[in-house]
């Protein structure tokens, strides 16, 4: 695959695509190849369209909606959120919320 590599990070992510901040340009209606890391697990490579850019950042920043070309499954999806977000590690006697 040839092309321009961006950097940028999903700042939103459903089974059908995701929103993107990024540096550089893009287009919408250019097709794209997305690299989506998952911890620990390999990163998966997903084919989408840029629906939407919206370029109101500061020059060379912006934010696009990628429409992927074929949905995730909701496993992927969840292990990217935890992998992004983990979960509060609890302490051993107490309880979650005791502070």
């Amino acid at each position: 695959m040839t092309g321009l590599r961006l950097a940028g990070w999903s700042v939103n992510l459903s089974r059908g695509g995701l929103a993107l901040r990024f540096f550089g340009a893009l287009d919408p209606g250019i097709q794209v190849c997305v690299t989506l890391h998952r911890g620990t697990q390999p990163a998966l490579r997903r084919m989408g369209r840029v629906a939407w850019v919206d370029r109101s950042f500061r020059p060379g920043d912006g934010s696009a909606g990628i429409a992927f070309t074929a949905a995730l499954i909701e496993d992927v999806v969840a292990d990217i959120a935890a992998a992004a977000f983990p979960a509060p590690e609890e302490s051993p006697g107490r309880a979650v919320g005791e502070g």
